[in-house]
């Protein structure tokens, strides 16, 4: 039986959820500072904390496409 808190048992796709749910969390805490808030949600805009790639890769196209 295999137990998936196990550090060996390399649950990366749990992991990666459990990140982006620790990060969302901290995202909308009130009781963290405004500036700190305002860069997790640009971070969360542009990139999906990392972890969701077709909002970055929209801003890549996009980005590209301003600049030809």
């Amino acid at each position: 039986m295999q137990v998936l808190a196990q550090p060996d048992a390399r649950n990366e796709p749990d992991a990666a959820d459990f990140c982006y749910g620790e990060m969302e969390m901290r995202r909308h805490d009130g009781d963290r500072p405004h500036s700190e808030r305002l860069l997790l949600t640009l971070y969360w805009a542009l990139s999906g904390c990392g972890l969701r790639a077709p909002r970055a890769l929209a801003w890549l196209l996009g980005a590209m496409t301003a600049t030809v």
